[in-house]
């Protein structure tokens, strides 16, 4: 009775480690980052964290779309100030003029971190906008 009541203890341990994994995929357990566009004339077009080693690249955010990117590798060390770098061009095709925009962010585990990209009050043209952390 003894050794049955030890194996079905092991069987019993063994299902609950593979629900567990089943119940807490990957997007639970590591940070997640949105880019939401906000300005008319910009478009992004990569996403860098440098300290992550993270890139991502071959889409285009246009006005009033936004991306989810999931950091699946984590990040090592302090996450309450990583820097997110936008890559962004103007015009209707990515060989037209570009640059960037660098924003410091804090990450959490299983939660996603907005930045929006916002117009300038005031101002015309493509370059004229702001990263700013959203909710």
């Amino acid at each position: 009775m003894r050794k049955m009541l030890v194996l079905l203890f092991v069987v019993v341990m063994s299902c609950s480690d593979s629900n567990e994994t089943m119940d807490n995929p990957v997007e639970d357990r590591v940070p997640s980052l949105a880019i939401v566009n906000k300005h008319s004339l910009a478009r992004a077009y990569s996403v860098q964290i440098p300290i992550g080693n993270y890139t991502w690249q071959g889409f285009d955010i246009f006005e009033g779309d936004s991306r989810t990117f999931v950091l699946d590798k984590g990040l090592t060390g302090s996450m309450t100030s990583i820097r997110v770098r936008v890559l962004y061009y103007c015009g209707t095709s990515q060989t037209t003029r570009k640059g960037f925009k660098d924003i410091d962010v804090p990450f959490v585990n299983g939660k996603t971190t907005v930045i929006n990209m916002v117009t300038q009050p005031n101002t015309l043209g493509c370059e004229f906008f702001d990263l700013q952390l959203g909710s």
